[in-house]
């Protein structure tokens, strides 16, 4: 059997880097204090059909001591790059601090998607985010 590798990237970003994409392993985010804030996306983008792919899995690894977090699948509107703007499925990554905190937090979240279109088996990137709540 031969393994065709879709032409598809993972894309992350960071809550306050729209304006680009983050791909480093480790990351900094400002969180208010007091507010819910989306601090990372997860989303899988086949360059070729300028659709969005599966719907990667995220699972919590470290949580932060300071804060409760929520990873939902919801539906994101990304820049395509040469497709424009697209709406597709990701996997969003939000950040509530503890009332009165203020400080730095760390927190590392797992995501888990197939990198192939026709071979079983998944991939996992880690991220870790350092929360700055101010």
């Amino acid at each position: 059997m031969t393994m065709q590798f879709t032409q598809r990237f993972v894309l992350l970003l960071a809550a306050t880097l729209f304006a680009g994409s983050a791909i480093a392993g480790s990351y900094a985010v400002r969180v208010p204090a007091g507010k819910r804030i989306l601090v990372a996306t997860f989303a899988l983008y086949d360059t070729d059909t300028c659709t969005f792919g599966a719907i990667p899995e995220g699972k919590l690894v470290t949580p932060p001591q300071h804060g409760r977090v929520e990873i939902l699948q919801e539906r994101r509107v990304i820049d395509g790059g040469q497709c424009g703007r697209i709406e597709g499925w990701a996997r969003n990554v939000y950040f509530t601090p503890s009332r009165g905190f203020r400080g730095t937090d760390t927190m590392r979240v797992d995501f888990q998607y197939n990198k192939w279109s026709d071979a079983p088996g998944l991939t996992s990137d880690s991220r870790s985010i350092t929360l700055q709540v101010q």
